[in-house]
């Protein structure tokens, strides 16, 4: 069965290792969610609804490094 997040907040959430292979995407929201740094095209290969829109409202960015000095990338919605 396909993960159905159409509307879902997950503003701040860690998608580092979530595979949302053919998700519903429609309308999420993803505000500062913590992903990998080629997020959007490790998404692409899943073919989830809303990624057009999702890529046109979010930008990745590095905006912080964890305990080891390993940059973080979040999910920064665009202006």
């Amino acid at each position: 069965a396909k993960a159905n997040f159409n509307r879902a907040n997950l503003s701040g959430a860690d998608l580092r290792k979530i595979n949302l292979n053919e998700a519903d995407l429609v309308g999420v929201q993803l505000n500062k969610a913590l992903v990998e740094k080629n997020w959007f095209e490790i998404t692409q290969k899943w073919q989830p609804s809303g990624l057009k829109e999702m890529q046109e409202r979010y930008s990745v960015v590095n905006d912080t490094f964890d305990k080891w000095k390993v940059p973080m990338y979040r999910l920064k919605k665009n202006d």
